[in-house]
């Protein structure tokens, strides 16, 4: 007690030198200013190879020498208020020494320059920049305009720049970079959607100048950058910030893993650091204060090596379980054969909980054909845009020039929850414009479709249905892009509709169940089928494709709740099991995570008892 009395008595230590407030995500280093143009020509060399050189050593010295003052200043003790005071004088000496002040300057202008509209010229960019490394002397009344608008506009956005604040870090005879990064990013997507009008028209304007900075810095992965969510970005500064050997760790969504849209990425990820332990956390007790269906992992690695495999550990839902978690259970080695075979060339990571989830899942990838490769080459994609396309829709409509629109939420297991009689209940959208917006034309024809948003803990996870001809879909329907004939579509809706595949789908869903998830759904090619062949003997007497399909248009009538219990149902059940060739224990596997089957249904799949024939719908 009298050890813990003393210390209460002591002065704060020092902390002012470690800590530190900006925005991680946009920055640049001296030697991005002096070798790169922040212009429409961004590749290009900013100035001559020998001032470059000049300006670079000078810069490599400041830092040295500020490296060792800071060294100095930390070894002296900070026992004395009077200790405290010196220490915090010698930190302001240091950061507002007009060598590192220029330098904040033109990096912070250099980051501005890349957010501009319309860019700089190459010519204006370097009278900007030698504006401000002369400090601010002898310079044209435009030249300092644009100096200063981009200073506030760095301002505005808080760059902040690694290597001029952490000089010690980045500058000296060890590795370059922290020897750990340790982070719990936003769970956002990098767009202004949140808060009043007001708040939210003041985010646009910062949202879309970081937006221009990540697609035109290099610092990140291109592709997707209008809808790249926050914590991409920052698993890739995190990368960038951590030295060889160094080690991270990160709280994100799950999609980070398992998404499609996070593939450009966990690409970054793993060719760039070593994942060595994953924890899933599903959100069932609250964990976080969003939805309860959304699930996040834990995950470390060590920077400079690729990922061969990784120990994935089976989910958590309570934050008191984590630290006896490792310890209390086995972690499923998912190696990297497997990663790409069930994950594509994104190597999307499925949520397995046990080596037996991991022999099924083998099971099925070893049974099926991926959707979007032949023979079924199945390319789903949307058709309207409920918001962008809010302009051409007409409230409750039934004239003859027009045509329903449908969502997600109007889509059960095989068929449809809505009345498509003409009572005026849907909105519509007239046929030019549905021809203009959608023009390969395929609301023209019965086409297979699903719903977009999903989630692991929704009783069904995929919901497949055969959506009419002269039937439009908002966004959150996917539909066939070239529909095949009527009775291939009727036998995919069924294995999509299968627990099967529905077990497949939640080893990775998210959110939504993307159009690259369903492109990489293993499903059985029936009988003796081969290559594009499957189409043609679609139409035949192919016995299985037949016969399951007739199951799934039998069941089109079936209300969503009856399924599970009904013995059409658990016909269809059985028979996609046989077709992906399960085993007994593999069937158990699957069944474990579907508890609102019933007890005939389950004995179907497992082969117990005979199932009756379906009775027609109403």
């Amino acid at each position: 007690m009298a050890c813990i009395d003393d210390a209460r008595e002591r002065p704060l230590t020092f902390l002012d030198h470690h800590l530190r407030h900006g925005n991680s995500l946009v920055g640049a280093a001296p030697a991005d200013v002096v070798t790169r143009s922040p212009t429409s020509g961004s590749a290009r060399v900013a100035h001559d190879g020998q001032a470059r050189l000049f300006e670079l050593g000078a810069w490599d010295a400041e830092a040295a020498q500020r490296a060792s003052a800071l060294a100095r200043m930390t070894e002296r003790p900070s026992d004395t208020s009077d200790a405290v005071r010196a220490k915090t004088e010698t930190f302001r000496r240091l950061q507002d020494a007009p060598a590192l002040t220029a330098w904040r300057r033109r990096a912070g202008a250099w980051c501005a320059a890349l957010m501009r509209r319309p860019m700089l010229t190459r010519g204006t960019w370097l009278a900007v920049d030698a504006f401000l490394r002369e400090g601010g002397r002898a310079a044209s009344p435009v030249v300092a305009r644009t100096a200063d608008a981009l200073l506030r506009q760095a301002d505005a956005v808080r760059c902040f720049h690694w290597e001029l604040e952490f000089p010690e870090i980045f500058h000296g005879p060890r590795p370059r970079g922290f020897d750990a990064v340790l982070a719990n990013p936003p769970w956002e997507m990098l767009r202004a959607d949140t808060g009043d009008d007001s708040a939210r028209a003041a985010l646009r304007q910062r949202r879309a100048a970081e937006l221009s900075f990540v697609s035109r810095s290099g610092f990140y992965t291109e592709g997707g950058t209008a809808h790249r969510n926050l914590h991409q970005l920052f698993v890739e500064r995190m990368l960038q910030l951590c030295r060889p050997g160094g080690r991270l760790g990160i709280i994100a969504p799950w999609g980070l893993l398992g998404d499609h849209g996070s593939a450009a990425t966990r690409g970054r990820l793993l060719k760039g650091a070593a994942l060595d332990r994953v924890t899933v956390l599903e959100n069932r007790r609250a964990i976080f204060p969003i939805h309860r269906s959304v699930r996040f992992v834990v995950a470390t690695a060590t920077v400079g090596r690729a990922t061969s495999g990784v120990a994935l550990s089976p989910p958590v839902q309570s934050i008191d379980a984590l630290p006896d978690h490792a310890r209390d259970h086995a972690a499923v080695w998912i190696g990297d054969a497997l990663l790409r075979a069930s994950g594509g060339p994104a190597r999307a990571f499925p949520c397995v909980r046990t080596s037996a989830d991991v022999s099924v899942l083998e099971r099925l990838l070893a049974a099926g054909t991926p959707l979007g490769e032949p023979p079924w080459s199945l390319a789903f994609g949307r058709e309207l845009n409920a918001t962008d396309d809010r302009h051409v829709l007409v409230e409750a409509s039934s004239a003859p020039d027009m045509l329903p629109v449908i969502g997600g939420r109007h889509l059960r297991p095989f068929g449809l929850d809505v009345d498509l009689s003409g009572n005026g209940t849907l909105p519509a959208i007239r046929h030019r414009d549905a021809r203009a917006r959608v023009p390969d034309g395929r609301w023209r024809r019965w086409r297979l479709g699903y719903r977009d948003v999903a989630s692991a803990g929704n009783r069904w996870t995929l919901i497949a249905a055969l959506v009419p001809a002269g039937v439009v879909t908002t966004h959150t329907v996917f539909t066939v892009r070239d529909p095949p004939g009527l009775r291939l579509q009727l036998y995919v809706c069924a294995i999509l509709n299968s627990i099967v595949a529905n077990w497949y789908v939640r080893l990775y869903v998210g959110t939504h169940v993307t159009s690259g998830l369903m492109a990489r759904l293993p499903v059985p090619v029936p009988g003796p089928a081969q290559g594009a062949s499957v189409r043609r003997r679609a139409t035949g007497s192919d016995r299985p494709l037949a016969s399951v399909a007739r199951m799934a248009a039998s069941l089109r009538r079936v209300p969503s709740q009856a399924l599970g219990t009904c013995p059409a149902d658990a016909r269809l059940q059985a028979a996609a099991a046989r077709l992906y060739g399960l085993s007994r224990g593999e069937r158990d596997v699957i069944l474990a995570t579907t508890p609102h089957l019933g007890a005939a249904t389950r004995a179907a799949i497992l082969e117990r008892l005979p199932v009756v024939p379906c009775p027609k719908g109403p």
